[in-house]
């Protein structure tokens, strides 16, 4: 992904800021391209990704790259379906052995992809993280909380939101 969703996205943002630059916008999607055969290539028999071509299918790596393939879809760019379905296949099934960070990724990547089928788990995850029985970072708080949303849970997703704003600093004219 590291070559493909930045040059996706660069094509987004002139698209989007009405860039003119004939030279860019005439090589990228060749780029696009390339580099989407490269993350086909190194797609595994089961489904997933790995960290390289010939080890194990990792969570991790192919939330990652799920979530790159949507943004690059997205973006405008003509991504294979079939991957993507093979990936959130294999990544779904791997959920029930996933920490709570990985898992909350794992569902924003899902649902980010198209994966309607995510709402008890995530529901199931939020719950543990509301009651405080599981601790989650901010990162996946946050991206538990787009999952929620966007799968029709705005309660939940709310609560984890104003969870992540009570924690927030200010400091000047900055919050973190």
């Amino acid at each position: 992904m590291s070559r493909v969703l930045p040059n996706a996205m660069v094509g987004r943002a002139f698209e989007e800021l009405g860039v003119e630059n004939q030279t860019i916008l005439a090589d990228l999607p060749a780029m696009v391209e390339m580099g989407l055969q490269k993350i086909y290539g190194y797609q595994h028999n089961d489904g997933g990704w790995g960290w390289w071509y010939d080890d194990s299918s990792n969570e991790y790596q192919t939330a990652n790259v799920l979530f790159g393939l949507a943004a690059t879809r997205d973006a405008g760019y003509e991504v294979d379906a079939g991957v993507i379905e093979r990936g959130a296949t294999w990544l779904a099934g791997e959920f029930g052995g996933m920490d709570p960070r990985t898992a909350a990724y794992a569902l924003y990547a899902l649902t980010m992809v198209g994966d309607q089928n995510i709402l008890e788990s995530a529901q199931a995850l939020a719950d543990g993280v509301l009651a405080g029985d599981v601790e989650l970072d901010v990162f996946g708080r946050a991206a538990l909380a787009v999952a929620l949303l966007e799968s029709g849970d705005a309660e939940r997703a709310q609560s984890l939101v104003d969870g992540l704003a009570s924690e927030a600093e200010e400091a000047d004219d900055e919050v973190y």
